[in-house]
């Protein structure tokens, strides 16, 4: 990560000045001495400091907001309908609101109705196939004031692989900078490959992004996937920043509650060994792509290594029938041969 602060009117500062427009907060004297304060930091350190005591400040007096999960339908299997209520995060901080009913609807029609518990978070299943629908949305009122937001909806067939891809270091080169404190992140790049790959996989798989950024970044990062023109699909973020910071356990027990509605969830794509762990902990064929060391992390990880998208293609490629065949690849999981099931694309290529 480049450095978050740089001389004179750093990252940092510019950033709250955007929070203190935004909240009306420039007549408070406590806003004024903290960013007055960072914007002159270089100690990173320091700048955490200021922070914290500046969402103490914020957090109270910010509004409600409402952020919606991607809806899944599949034929025969119940969806899961999942929202988050909070107080707008600063700096990623955040404030789950419990115990206010959210009402979900597809099309105008209510589907469901739950309080949000832990986080701010409510959650529920329904079998809402074999209905279809344009548009999804979750209401809550919050303080007496309704606050709404919608979501996509992804219509799934049951018979297609299910694949978890990593978002930041496996298909985007992040520049955390511009990610946590500017408007909109204009200078992550995709990782070479990875866009045209996941296009050649959308067309016999489903894909489901999986990220342990925290939820704050999700409408970001939905941008950031559209405007780089990645194949659709929903994007499951960190709940909290608890998730945010045990990245590998939020994977393991998020793919574990994804896994009982999505049985079929049965690959993941990442770049580092905490992402195959959580794929193997829930009987899933990790993909790792990595640049480096690729050999040795093939026998120590005992998982499927590749150096780059391209190869990632080829791998999908030979192994096409099995790994597009649900049934058969959780059967070769289950019975601890997968890794002699695979074929290896280098080998098949000088053939």
């Amino acid at each position: 990560m480049r450095a978050l602060v740089a001389e004179g009117d750093t990252a940092a500062g510019r950033y709250l000045k955007r929070v203190g427009r935004r909240y009306r907060l420039g007549a408070s004297p406590a806003f004024r001495l903290v960013t007055g304060f960072v914007g002159r930091l270089n100690d990173r350190r320091l700048v955490s400091t200021c922070c914290v005591v500046l969402c103490v400040v914020v957090v109270g007096c910010s509004p409600a907001i409402l952020t919606l999960d991607g809806l899944v339908l599949v034929r025969g299997q119940e969806s899961m309908l999942l929202a988050q209520l909070e107080r707008e995060p600063v700096l990623g901080f955040r404030d789950g609101i419990e115990n206010v009913r959210i009402r979900f609807r597809v099309d105008g029609r209510q589907v469901a109705e739950q309080l949000t518990a832990d986080e701010g978070r409510a959650s529920t299943f329904r079998d809402l196939s074999p209905a279809s629908g344009a548009e999804f949305e979750a209401i809550a009122v919050v303080d007496g004031r309704t606050v709404r937001t919608t979501g996509s909806i992804f219509d799934w067939r049951d018979d297609l692989t299910i694949i978890a891809v990593d978002i930041d270091g496996t298909i985007s080169d992040t520049d955390y900078d511009d990610l946590i404190f500017d408007d909109e992140d204009k200078d992550s790049t995709p990782i070479l490959n990875s866009r045209e790959a996941l296009f050649a996989l959308a067309n016999d798989f489903h894909l489901v992004y999986v990220t342990g950024r925290p939820r704050f970044l999700l409408e970001k990062t939905r941008a950031w996937l559209a405007t780089h023109g990645f194949p659709p699909g929903p994007v499951i973020a960190a709940g909290g920043l608890r998730d945010f910071l045990r990245q590998g356990g939020f994977k393991r027990e998020t793919l574990a509650r994804f896994r009982q509605c999505w049985p079929n969830l049965l690959i993941g794509i990442g770049d580092k060994h905490r992402d195959a762990e959580a794929y193997r902990a829930n009987g899933m064929l990790p993909v790792i792509v990595t640049a480096n060391d690729v050999a040795r992390k093939r026998r120590t990880w005992q998982v499927a290594v590749v150096p780059g998208w391209e190869d990632v293609t080829q791998l999908f490629a030979v192994n096409h029938r099995l790994l597009s065949d649900p049934r058969a690849l959780a059967d070769t999981i289950n019975n601890h041969c997968i890794q002699g099931a695979l074929a290896d694309p280098s080998d098949v290529s000088r053939q």
